[in-house]
Formats: C-alpha cells, sequence, structure tokens
C-alpha cells in the first residue's frame, strides 16, 4: 500500500477537485509535503494517514487496515501481540475501564475484520 498511497491521494484530490495546497491546508501540512507523497518520495505517518482518510470522507482505518493486510502479519498472531498488550497496561485499571478498553478493541477488530487471538483480554 506504500508504494500507492500517493497515487490514491492524487485520485482522491482530483475527485474532490481540490490543489495539493487546499488539502495540505485541511490536513494542516505543507504543499510540499503533499507533493512529496504523491510522487512517492515519501510516506504519510500513521497519524495522518488517518487524517488523510477522514478529509477524504474514508473510513478512519481506510489506509491502516491496507498497511496491516500488506504486512502479511497472520491475524491470529497480530490480535494476540495486542490482547498481551492490552492485559500489560490495564493490570492497575478497574474492571470497568479494562471492559471499556476490550469493547474498543473488539470493536476495531471488526473494522479490520480480523479474527483471532484468546479474546481474555
Amino acid at each position: 500500500m506504500s508504494e500507492n498511497i500517493g497515487q490514491e491521494i492524487i485520485v482522491l484530490r482530483a475527485q474532490k477537485g481540490w490543489t495539493q495546497q487546499q488539502l495540505a491546508a485541511q490536513l494542516n501540512t505543507t504543499q510540499r509535503t503533499i507533493a512529496s507523497w504523491e510522487s512517492g518520495a515519501s510516506v504519510p505517518r500513521k497519524m495522518m494517514r488517518v487524517k488523510i482518510a477522514k478529509v477524504f470522507g474514508l473510513p478512519e482505518l481506510y489506509f491502516l487496515k491496507k498497511d496491516a493486510n500488506k504486512e502479511g502479519v497472520p491475524e491470529a498472531e497480530m490480535v494476540g501481540k495486542i490482547e498481551e498488550l492490552l492485559i500489560k497496561t490495564t493490570a492497575g485499571f478497574s474492571e470497568k475501564k479494562k471492559g471499556q478498553i476490550i469493547e474498543d478493541f473488539q470493536i476495531v477488530r471488526e473494522v479490520l475484520n480480523i479474527s483471532g487471538g484468546s479474546n481474555n483480554a
């Protein structure tokens, strides 16, 4: 996906009729940065990819989902690692807070359409 994000930005921007400068203003960046992405000289960071998706009216995880699928990490392994991290980071949290975090994680899994892991987070 990283090789194609610049081309995808060009297409999306053209569909909106926006210049690089107009897109840059909406993303709080520079026209030079947009040009760099579109030429393939650089790629936007992950949080910027979320902003880009939002600006174009796409699901927030649009570009991140493509990255996750491209990296070829087995989904069960990815989910398992995330659940391990959740267990470690929520050790001192109340049961209510842990439940909220787990619910949020389940929503992300649904959005990304992934399965696997232990569901014991």
